[in-house]
């Protein structure tokens, strides 16, 4: 499996009374998104924080024509709410081979 964060897909909005289906994709990420479906194709999930609804975030991938396996949220929002969440989604799928996200603190508790 391979973890995409929100954060890492779309940038934040500057206007933060915005609703977060309003933030743009990141081409960068998009690039290595869609490289990653190449191989990974029905293995790639797409995961926000408790302020992203889950049906929001479905309908924004969707909308931006990305393709995925599952969307999921954490409970809870910073590193650790995404470090365990990202165990969960382990337990459930199998060993996960790629994680990206933009917080190199969320990379690292991952990682361990």
């Amino acid at each position: 499996m391979i973890i995409f964060t929100f954060d890492s897909l779309a940038y934040e909005n500057i206007d933060k009374t915005a609703p977060a289906g309003a933030r743009q994709p990141i081409p960068d990420t998009r690039r290595v998104y869609e490289g990653m479906y190449e191989r990974y194709s029905s293995r790639i999930i797409i995961l926000g924080d408790d302020s992203i609804k889950l049906d929001m975030l479905d309908q924004w991938a969707k909308r931006e024509g990305l393709k995925f396996a599952s969307v999921d949220v954490c409970v809870g929002r910073g590193a650790k709410a995404i470090r365990d969440r990202v165990r969960d989604l382990n337990a459930v799928y199998g060993k996960i081979e790629w994680f990206v996200d933009t917080n190199p603190e969320t990379v690292t508790l991952v990682r361990r």
